[in-house]
């Protein structure tokens, strides 16, 4: 089995919970899993999908240098990320963040592209190809096949 199979294998159980008790589909989940962590190469501790860590967050916190899109440019700059005892946690709070009223949109989207597209639209990324990119890898990888809803 290659590595990028073990990567999926490894977060599937977590995310195919998620996709049943919350109903966010996994194929959206596991690509922006794999975008934002290189296939599990380049997570933020435990943190597999670079969720900020605001001044709110109460857990773990890494600073790290990163990159963001302001004004249409890449800037490089540092901030707090969230870290976690474990992936499966990362995934857990993945969901609960995608169950804000701002991401109502990606859960009511009635396909995986438009998902895409509303996770851009309520700003997770700053990266304007971003809905590519995860759609990308959508039908590259046939992600869509572990959607159930």
């Amino acid at each position: 089995m290659d590595k990028k199979q073990e990567f999926i294998n490894k977060i599937l159980p977590a995310v195919l919970a998620c996709q049943e008790k919350h109903k966010i589909r996994a194929s959206v989940t596991l690509a922006q899993a794999i975008l934002e962590s290189g296939w599990g190469r380049a997570s933020i501790g435990n943190n597999i999908f670079g969720i900020k860590a605001s001044k709110k967050w109460t857990g773990k916190v890494k600073t790290v240098v990163t990159h963001e899109y302001i004004n249409g440019k890449k800037v490089t700059m540092s901030d707090n990320f969230r870290d976690y005892d474990s992936i499966e946690d990362s995934i857990y709070d993945h969901a609960k963040l995608l169950l804000l009223p701002r991401y109502k949109p990606v859960l009511e989207a009635p396909d995986w592209l438009r998902a895409c597209q509303a996770l851009q639209k309520c700003g997770y990324s700053t990266s304007p190809v971003y809905a590519k990119s995860l759609g990308s890898l959508i039908q590259q990888y046939e992600l869509f096949r572990y959607d159930t809803n």
